[in-house]
């Protein structure tokens, strides 16, 4: 064997070993992507299904914030502000679904889930309330998407926010 056909041999052995490590590589981003999608999904989920459980579990907590949906008048200052910050922590929340879910990272079935069961609230009065004053600190995107929302009418009539609904 020559000289030159060895060259052309390890050419063209190099050349598979590319294709294959590429292949490889392919499969290998794709499994990641799906991860991370899977990732960002169940930390998600885990935010969501936390406040429902911190609300399960502290009574008073539960309280303030079915009073602040209904009535924000009567709260206390200490209250309006727990119950503006939990508003703030949930509408950042939600800025980010909207955001993952536009660029892909976030399954839109799931994030659509996500936003029915915070949107449920949108149109109880302390809602619009918060909304009123803190709208301003969210993104266009969120704006828009909580105006949609609350063109819309309620899911349920009679719902009451952590209570069951009265048909």
């Amino acid at each position: 064997m020559t000289l030159d056909q060895i060259a052309n041999l390890a050419e063209i052995i190099g050349v598979i070993i590319v294709v294959i490590t590429l292949s490889y590589l392919s499969v290998q981003v794709r499994q990641n992507t799906q991860a991370l999608r899977s990732t960002g999904a169940q930390a998600t989920h885990d935010a969501l299904a936390t406040g429902y459980r911190t609300f399960a579990t502290n009574s008073d907590l539960n309280r303030l914030f079915r009073n602040g949906c209904e009535d924000p008048s009567i709260l206390s200052d200490d209250e309006s502000g727990q119950f503006f910050a939990f508003w703030t922590y949930t509408m950042f929340m939600t800025q980010n679904w909207l955001y993952q879910r536009g660029t892909g990272a976030l399954d839109e079935k799931l994030t659509n889930t996500w936003l029915t069961a915070v949107g449920r609230a949108f149109h109880s009065a302390g809602f619009n309330h918060f909304w009123e004053h803190e709208k301003h600190m969210f993104s266009e995107d969120v704006r828009i998407y909580v105006a949609e929302e609350l063109a819309q009418p309620p899911v349920r009539s009679g719902y009451k926010v952590l209570a069951p609904s009265v048909e």
